[in-house]
């Protein structure tokens, strides 16, 4: 099984990186725009939570480029 490992610094606050990467609404603007991803799921509210489900549409052949 392959590992990849990544690290990146933000210029903001642990609190702000954490209120923007826990918002499902959020999850299309760290997508890469040639994947087409747009969540469909219209009650998904601000905040993520375990067991959260959310539904989405994503162009799976512009991964394979």
């Amino acid at each position: 099984m392959r590992e990849l490992y990544f690290q990146q610094w933000l210029p903001i606050s642990l609190d702000e990186a954490w209120t923007f990467f826990s918002n499902p609404s959020n999850l299309k603007e760290i997508t890469p725009e040639h994947m087409g991803f747009v969540v469909t799921s219209s009650r998904h509210g601000d905040k993520m939570y375990a067991g959260q489900l959310i539904r989405y549409v994503v162009n799976h052949y512009s991964v394979y480029r």
